[in-house]
């Protein structure tokens, strides 16, 4: 195992709460790297990777970094390297609004998410 070293922080929260502005920043902040669980989990066609667990384990390894998400399949690795919990927790109606404007923005500008994806209101 990996000698570690610098903060490992993990960043949870609800969905729309800014874990993934909050993580960045802090880890452009901190010079460590940023590790964005959507990115893991979610393959092409909004599938679960199979290989998300064994993904998380090898990017949470080495060193410090910042971590955010809230997938309970990982939760035992992440909370268990983390030095630092940051948990977000705003008003329902401050992450329920920037959660549907963020939904909204980016499926009106069909940005290109995780593996392909792009946000979708139906199939």
């Amino acid at each position: 195992m990996t000698t570690r070293s610098g903060p490992r922080i993990v960043v949870t929260g609800t969905t729309g709460s800014g874990k993934t502005t909050l993580a960045r920043e802090l880890a452009a902040a901190l010079g460590i790297p940023h590790i964005e669980l959507d990115a893991l989990f979610h393959g092409p066609h909004w599938t679960p990777r199979p290989t998300f667990r064994a993904d998380v384990e090898a990017a949470i390894e080495p060193g410090a970094w910042v971590c955010e998400g809230n997938y309970s399949p990982v939760n035992d690795l992440v909370c268990s390297r983390g030095t630092d919990l940051v948990w977000l927790d705003l008003p329902f109606p401050v992450f329920f609004r920037r959660l549907w404007l963020r939904t909204w923005r980016r499926y009106r500008r069909r940005e290109l998410l995780w593996n392909g994806n792009r946000e979708r209101f139906w199939d």
